[in-house]
């Protein structure tokens, strides 16, 4: 097992350099530059940090924080997600940092979702350092939508294909603006923590379910399930090779079952987890779409796998939480997919029971970013 000194040297060497403007003011520029940093590197056997990390989800519709102490006892806090304005986000998570006392103000948080590009690039040559991060600025203008002034990125180097020396060197790039990493960094230091990195999602989820013994080992995929929008990504071992943003939102499911039978929005969530021949007939609809756009993602994901099948979905985020979503989801899927799906394939929502700790799927993205070293 990598000790912890050792991994976390290794996670310094992936980082990438210099991806926050130069400041005049020496202060400003020593704690703006490690929020904008976006490391990829993520050992075998996941370890904490000597030090509580909090680590902020912070959904469209919920702010979760989750921290774990030195023994290993989890703590968590939810709040309704502030409306988008700096002062008032601020302040809310000033209040509850200071109701909650974590034993340190340091956090991590992440991109993902439509803010996070991932991607595998072939760098021409066997080239590093200065020459790797040249050549990759010049990929970034070909293959994402953002230049490379405008935005954070980092890269992990892959295993090199068998079969002799490559001409090329594999990557797995993630990029994301860099205004929306100035704006988490803003936030935190507004509300008077450190941010100490920027995780990105697919890595976080891979660390949870690793830290809850859950399955990650061989082709995989992970289904998170959220308020505005869905992704599925999909891995190889701890590897997230795939990164697709879906169109199935939670907010969506709401709205219907709130025009159909004249509910509030407390009064829908409710339904909605009580179940029902109503709520399942909504679930089967929208299932159907969610299924084919998971069908299209795993088909060209596996097509070039030589054989190799799917294990296991993990569904996350609140709205793995609907009754009946898996079990349909997981017909829906086989029903499609047999031959590229591993004859004990499963759908299952992320849960986990430690102790007095419950983790459900809504948690697993906090849990991830919590139980990272920066």
């Amino acid at each position: 097992m990598e000790s912890e000194a050792e991994a976390a040297s290794s996670s310094k060497q992936m980082e990438c350099r210099n991806l926050a403007p130069r400041s005049a003011h020496r202060k400003e520029a020593k704690y703006i530059v490690p929020a904008l940093k976006l490391p990829l590197h993520l050992p075998a056997n996941p370890f904490r940090s000597k030090h509580p990390i909090v680590g902020l989800d912070l959904g469209a519709f919920r702010w979760r924080l989750l921290w774990l102490s030195e023994t290993g006892e989890l703590h968590r806090r939810w709040l309704p997600a502030p409306p988008p304005n700096t002062s008032v986000q601020s302040d809310a998570l000033r209040r509850l940092l200071q109701e909650e006392k974590p034993p340190a103000r340091r956090a991590v948080a992440s991109l993902g979702g439509e803010r996070l590009s991932l991607a595998r690039l072939d760098v021409p040559g066997r080239v590093g350092g200065r020459d790797l991060r040249a050549a990759l600025r010049f990929q970034l203008a070909q293959h994402f939508p953002l230049a490379a002034t405008d935005a954070v990125w980092d890269h992990l180097p892959l295993p090199a294909p068998p079969g002799g020396q490559s001409p090329t060197t594999p990557l797995l790039v993630a990029v994301a603006p860099k205004a929306a990493a100035l704006a988490l960094a803003d936030l935190c230091r507004a509300a008077g923590t450190r941010l100490l990195a920027l995780d990105a999602d697919p890595f976080a989820f891979q660390r949870g379910l690793a830290h809850l013994g859950l399955p990650t080992a061989g082709l995989w995929g992970l289904l998170d399930l959220g308020e505005r929008g869905s992704r599925l990504v999909l891995y190889d071992d701890e590897l997230p090779l795939l990164h697709r943003n879906l169109s199935f939102a939670g907010n969506q499911i709401r709205r219907i079952m709130m025009e159909t039978f004249s509910l509030d929005e407390t009064a829908a969530d409710d339904r909605l987890l009580q179940g029902g021949v109503a709520v399942t007939r909504l679930l089967a609809t929208l299932v159907e779409g969610l299924g084919a756009e998971c069908e299209e993602t795993i088909n060209f994901y596996l097509a070039g796998q030589r054989g190799r099948t799917l294990g296991v979905l993990h569904l996350a985020g609140g709205g793995a939480n609907l009754p009946g979503l898996a079990s349909r989801l997981a017909e829906e899927l086989q029903g499609t997919l047999d031959y590229r799906l591993d004859p004990g394939f499963t759908v299952s929502p992320v849960f986990s029971g430690q102790a007095d700790a419950l983790i459900g799927p809504e948690w697993l993205l906090a849990l991830g970013l919590g139980l990272r070293t920066a």
